[in-house]
């Protein structure tokens, strides 16, 4: 950018101005002072450049934002896989905790057991509250009755299973159906 030193023909106060403005008011009287007499060819080209370099500084900014928001979708899928992962594990640790426990006391191993298959049923609705199907979904297929104490209390918690997977698919749907989101694989559903 190049300044250049005049003078305002009005009051005579000197000025500077930018080397790419054509046209300004002095600063002291407000008299409005051309400095370049430019035809409309002229004009016309210095604003479809300057039109150009917006545009331009827009993509870039364009190009910042999109990279910013793969970035998080990056880490928001990291996290999501560590905590299905984590939660499939606490699952898997629960699992041979309630197996130890049926071994030494059955009915005892049964209520326990019915208490913590509620407790996931909690995590689980709660889940679907929250719109993380895929975290619900895997809790909900983890709902298994194994203390083997009755065979109606086996197919209460099948029944149990069956229901919340059906109310996390049809969550999920609507969810998706007010979002606008659809998926290759929802046209089979």
């Amino acid at each position: 950018m190049k300044l250049c030193a005049l003078k305002c023909p009005n009051c005579g106060a000197s000025i500077e101005i930018e080397d790419e403005i054509d046209a300004f008011y002095c600063k002291y009287c407000g008299y409005k002072i051309v400095v370049n007499d430019l035809s409309d060819a002229e004009i016309n080209a210095k604003v479809k450049i300057k039109s150009m370099k917006h545009h331009e500084k827009m993509q870039e900014k364009k190009y910042a934002n999109d990279k910013e928001k793969w970035a998080l979708k990056e880490r928001s899928a990291s996290n999501s896989a560590k905590r299905v992962f984590i939660i499939v594990m606490l699952s898997v640790l629960s699992g041979i905790i309630v197996f130890g426990g049926l071994i030494a006391i059955p009915k005892n191993a049964s209520n326990r057991q019915e208490k913590e298959l509620n407790a996931i049923v909690d995590e689980v609705l709660q889940d679907i509250e929250n719109e993380d199907y895929d975290v619900a979904r895997v809790k909900a297929e983890k709902i298994y009755y194994t203390a083997g104490w009755s065979s109606e209390i086996e197919e209460k918690w099948d029944s149990v299973r069956e229901e919340l997977i059906d109310q996390i698919n049809k969550a999920e749907k609507q969810s998706k159906k007010e979002s606008g989101e659809s998926s290759f694989w929802d046209f089979f559903k």
